[in-house]
């Protein structure tokens, strides 16, 4: 009777103590979404599905949002801004729906087979860059159009060098 009374107690406990997380958790008070508050990069990787909703992130230095391997993230109505606001590589996914990326250095870079797609009315600043079979599809075009062959918001290096034509009429002047 006393092992049966004191196993009794502990279940009362054990009841009591995660009643409160699963009556919220059922009700719906419980978001997943919550994990990343902006107050640090959000780090993707392996094969990680991550979903965030009205995050502002900003930061001086590296990214704010760092996907890799065979990560899925998708920031809606998120506002990031960063030297390089969005870093997606390996077979990563990156889905900006509407929200905002602002980078100095890159809006959004892309490498190594990883997509990143804007959706709905998402403002995308700062240059976009994809390499090595990497895609940024959706970013709506600038009014300046950029030269044949980059995305929309990049800049030319050397935009006479592209074209021997030009390169010849650039020297002469």
């Amino acid at each position: 009777m006393y092992w049966v009374l004191r196993l009794g107690i502990a279940v009362v406990f054990l009841v009591m103590g995660s009643g409160g997380w699963a009556w919220h958790r059922l009700r719906g008070d419980v978001d997943d979404d919550d994990f990343w508050n902006g107050s640090e990069p959000l780090a993707c990787d392996g094969n990680d599905e991550i979903d965030v909703r009205g995050v502002k992130a900003t930061f001086t230095a590296g990214a704010a949002l760092i996907a890799s391997g065979n990560c899925h993230v998708t920031c809606k109505d998120c506002a990031l801004k960063a030297p390089i606001a969005v870093q997606a590589s390996g077979n990563a996914q990156v889905v900006l729906v509407n929200g905002s990326a602002e980078g100095t250095e890159a809006s959004i870079s892309a490498s190594d087979n990883a997509r990143v797609e804007v959706r709905g009315n998402a403002t995308i600043v700062g240059s976009t860059k994809q390499v090595a079979n990497a895609r940024v599809v959706g970013v709506p075009p600038t009014a300046a159009a950029a030269a044949p062959g980059l995305l929309p918001g990049h800049a030319a290096q050397h935009p006479t060098s592209a074209h021997p034509a030009l390169s010849a009429s650039a020297k002469k002047k």
